[in-house]
């Protein structure tokens, strides 16, 4: 499974997170495979986060230098030092890899409420158990 971008995982998520009510017995065992696949996308976005977070750095870095005058590549005009972090808030190379970190920290936000919701559905299985129970005139 390749499922690395937020619209993807959403649509998973969207069939996978219904408990269907006729069926209690297997949405309860499918509770911890539920878990591990959406636990195993978190990991993988995490390692392309920390990636993308790297590469930010590495670039901030290099725009800095270049900025500052002391790059392979100077820039050509002279800047305060003052003037450099609104001009690196400005750069199109820099702006891209930090929205693309952005990106990746967003998707694992909603990973973990996703997994708090896995987390939660023995909880709601057993309520709906509960339910079915009590509607039926069962204690």
């Amino acid at each position: 499974m390749n499922i690395l971008n937020l619209p993807e995982i959403q649509n998973a998520v969207e069939k996978d997170i219904i408990i269907d009510l006729s069926q209690l017995d297997s949405e309860s065992t499918r509770t911890p495979e539920l878990h591990h696949k959406y636990l195993r996308i978190y990991t993988e976005i995490q390692i392309q986060y920390k990636s993308s977070e790297s590469k930010y750095n590495s670039c901030r870095r290099e725009k800095w230098e270049h900025y500052s005058g002391k790059g392979e590549r100077p820039y050509p005009g002279k800047l305060l030092k003052t003037e450099i972090p609104n001009v690196l808030e400005g750069d199109e190379e820099l702006i891209k890899c930090k929205d693309k970190m952005e990106y990746f920290k967003t998707i694992l936000q909603y990973l973990e409420e996703v997994l708090k919701i896995i987390n939660n559905r023995s909880f709601q299985i057993n309520n709906a158990v509960k339910w079915q129970k009590f509607s039926q005139g069962e204690n």
